[in-house]
């Protein structure tokens, strides 16, 4: 960790995935990066002020008289994405001639950078800020082209700018706090100050339209009304991102959805379906999958993990009870169920439609799990008639009739999966990370014991404690 923070040396490393490929690009920064760079090269390069902003084609001397071609990107402090002197080296992607390469670097005096080490120079020298920097990992790691739009408007400060805002209105608030405080006038009492600094009419006409009863803040002073007319919206604010990152956080590491139900329903053949391929062994035996099997795929650009599980049962062999066990385990972790059950165990004009999974279903909506109930094997039904009669009851329920054998009614299994990595609301611009929740969580916290305090007719000197605890988090 010490290394992590010592600025002063030059550091290299790839930045492209390890491993062989056509290219591989190994950046370097620091304040020796030019005069590192010229000890490799057989061509000069010109001095740094003339190189910058250019690329050169020169030839690198590696270890043992060996040469390779390479291009060379060249930047000049502050222009960089360090903010340091930084150049970027594009080579042949030979995994040998890239460690050789960072290997002669080490000896000339560079060293290994920490890793996220290029990013947190960034912020050192004030190329972006905190939030932009951990916006870079996201977009790498973004698993659906939603998750990386918001991480990009991140990484173009739409977080930082939400909470500059956020910040603005808690600096406003304190900053009068303070003057009225210092220079109390003739009063001397803050909530006793001149309705004109506190904009109490127009303070009044906020709040009436946010909805507050009068009788809430009729007898409260100028200054009171004015902070509750600007922490309400802030609230309202905070508690819309804490709220999005909750639905829609799960979309970066890419979603967990288990297919769960008796056995024999067909959750294999589904589970293949889904795939494209043949993954799972499927037999008419029940009981075939002891054990879950779990694969990736993509579903309108989001990245999903689905997973196959053993049937829910009571077991009789200990292979089975841990196949069923393990199902249950990776039920409360998924982030959506896929609930089975077949035709044959659907009983439309019955009082309990479908018994064999109506606790497990229910179970799954008092967790707020999103589940879609499947009906599988519509092809064993006798005819048409009585298929659509399936269908008409099993949409009543909010289920879907298919046959995973024959493919239909699959389309809608596949309209769930696609409706769960979507960010439904195109205004939302940015979400927050899980560090980044913590902290709003604790300002929401501190700015809502700030609207008690100012409900109870406490001066506003005393609710600026909480209002300074909220400015800490969000800083």
């Amino acid at each position: 960790m010490e290394k992590l923070y010592r600025t002063e040396d030059t550091i290299c490393a790839l930045c492209t995935p390890p491993g062989t490929g056509a290219l591989a690009i190994i950046r370097v920064s620091g304040s020796r990066t030019y005069s590192t760079i010229r000890r490799l090269l057989r061509q000069k390069l010109p001095p740094k002020r003339e190189a910058a902003g250019r690329h050169f084609l020169r030839t690198l001397k590696l270890d043992d008289g060996v040469s390779v071609e390479a291009v060379l990107i060249c930047f000049q402090s502050p222009h960089s994405f360090t903010g340091e002197d930084v150049i970027e080296i594009s080579l042949p992607g030979n995994t040998v001639m890239v460690k050789q390469l960072l290997q002669h670097l080490v000896e000339l005096g560079a060293r290994p950078a920490e890793p996220g080490e290029f990013s947190f120079r960034a912020c050192v020298y004030g190329r972006m800020d905190l939030a932009q920097a951990e916006a870079v990992n996201e977009s790498i790691r973004a698993t659906s082209e939603q998750m990386l739009r918001l991480s990009l408007n991140q990484l173009a400060g739409e977080t930082s700018h939400h909470v500059q805002k956020w910040l603005d209105i808690l600096n406003n608030l304190l900053a009068r706090v303070e003057v009225v405080h210092d220079y109390p006038g003739d009063a001397g009492e803050v909530s006793s100050e001149e309705p004109e600094i506190w904009e109490e009419t127009a303070s009044r006409e906020e709040l009436r339209e946010l909805g507050e009863p009068a009788e809430s803040y009729q007898s409260l002073q100028p200054a009171s009304i004015f902070a509750l007319a600007r922490l309400l919206p802030l609230a309202g604010e905070l508690d819309t991102s804490i709220s999005l990152h909750d639905r829609y956080g799960a979309l970066r590491r890419g979603l967990k959805v288990v297919i769960v139900g008796p056995p024999n329903v067909g959750k294999s053949t589904l589970f293949n379906r889904l795939l494209g391929f043949e993954r799972a062994i499927v037999a008419a035996a029940p009981g075939t999958t002891r054990d879950y099997l779990e694969e990736s795929l993509l579903i309108g650009g989001v990245k999903l993990s689905l997973v196959d599980t053993a049937g829910l049962r009571h077991a009789r062999h200990l292979v089975e009870m841990l196949g069923v066990e393990r199902a249950q385990r990776l039920l409360a972790e998924s982030d959506a169920l896929i609930l089975m059950e077949d035709a044959g165990h659907f009983y439309p004009d019955g009082r309990e439609r479908l018994p064999r999974i109506a606790e497990t279903w229910e179970s799954a909506r008092e967790q707020e799990i999103p589940t879609l109930v499947v009906i599988n094997k519509a092809d064993t039904l006798s005819d048409e008639k009585e298929r659509s009669h399936f269908d008409l009851q099993a949409k009543s329920l909010g289920a879907a009739l298919i046959s995973a054998i024959e493919g239909t009614g699959v389309e809608r299994v596949v309209g769930f999966l696609r409706e769960l990595g979507s960010v439904g609301d195109s205004s939302v611009r940015f979400l927050l990370t899980d560090r980044q929740r913590t902290l709003v969580v604790r300002a929401r916290q501190s700015i809502e014991q700030a609207t008690e305090s100012l409900r109870l007719g406490l001066p506003l000197d005393v609710v600026s404690i909480d209002l300074y605890d909220a400015q800490k988090a969000l800083a």
